[in-house]
């Protein structure tokens, strides 16, 4: 079991009240990590993709809203980087991603087994991934434009729809997510967890077999996400570890339930 794990914030906002703002960045690699990227990259660079990211810089709650600072990383510093010792979050790269908690009218918890370089054979949240740039243009000016961060529910309707038959407007709505924290686990990096509730049961979800070796549906009894929080494994999923990420959102979930709040 990881000693790692971290929550940084919990609670329960709405998406419109949780937001990011672009700062300047406050991670500089050291000599040493340059040479080691440049080194390693290369024989890594056929298996995943160095995409721009968005480091996690810090939060700033206050009152009903959340606002998240990030800054300007890419995947390969993540990637190399993630498994080397270090002391603080803020020594890594720490790019910020999203871990949807998928529950459907039955009340089940969407999780898989993952495939891939990244954690693999981990349970973890089906529609979990990075938050991404994206181009916007300025709305008085034709030939001006700037790369933003998607927001944290952005994210997890792009990537359920990535990875699940799930279809905004039809299976869910973006706007009945809910933003329950932000934590850290030993992938060194930082993930906001959102609850998506959907409006099907767990039987008409196909989860793509890309991103995940096969589907699990795990019991949202608060008991059985306790376990599973406390243990790392569910009997859904006999022999497989759950991620730290998955294991700390599945904390949060458990929280709302004991304060009696709706899962749908």
């Amino acid at each position: 079991m990881s000693d790692e794990r971290r929550v940084l914030v919990s609670g329960n906002w709405r998406v419109e009240d949780c937001g990011l703002v672009v700062v300047s960045s406050s991670w500089t690699p050291s000599n040493d990590e340059r040479r080691l990227v440049a080194r390693r990259w290369p024989g890594i660079a056929g298996e995943v993709y160095d995409g721009g990211l968005w480091r996690y810089e810090g939060i700033r709650a206050s009152g009903d809203e959340l606002v998240i600072d990030v800054s300007r990383t890419s995947y390969k510093w993540h990637f190399v980087l993630r498994t080397e010792p270090r002391g603080t979050p803020g020594e890594w790269p720490n790019p910020l991603s999203v871990t949807p908690l998928i529950i459907t009218t039955d009340g089940r918890l969407v999780a898989g087994i993952r495939r891939g370089p990244d954690q693999p054979d981990r349970l973890h949240a089906v529609g979990a991934g990075f938050i991404d740039p994206v181009v916007v243009a300025a709305e008085d000016d034709p030939t001006c434009w700037q790369i933003v961060p998607e927001r944290p529910v952005e994210t997890a309707a792009r990537e359920i729809q990535e990875e699940t038959s799930l279809v905004e407007g039809v299976d869910f709505e973006r706007g009945s997510f809910r933003v329950l924290g932000l934590v850290w686990g030993d992938n060194h990096d930082t993930t906001c967890v959102v609850l998506a509730p959907v409006r099907v049961g767990s039987r008409e979800v196909v989860v793509s077999r890309r991103e995940h070796r096969r589907a699990v549906f795990i019991d949202t009894d608060r008991e059985a996400l306790l376990r599973l929080a406390e243990s790392g494994y569910t009997p859904a999923a006999e022999g497989y570890l759950a991620t730290d990420h998955f294991v700390l959102a599945v904390r949060l979930l458990a929280e709302r339930l004991e304060l009696g709040d709706d899962l749908q």
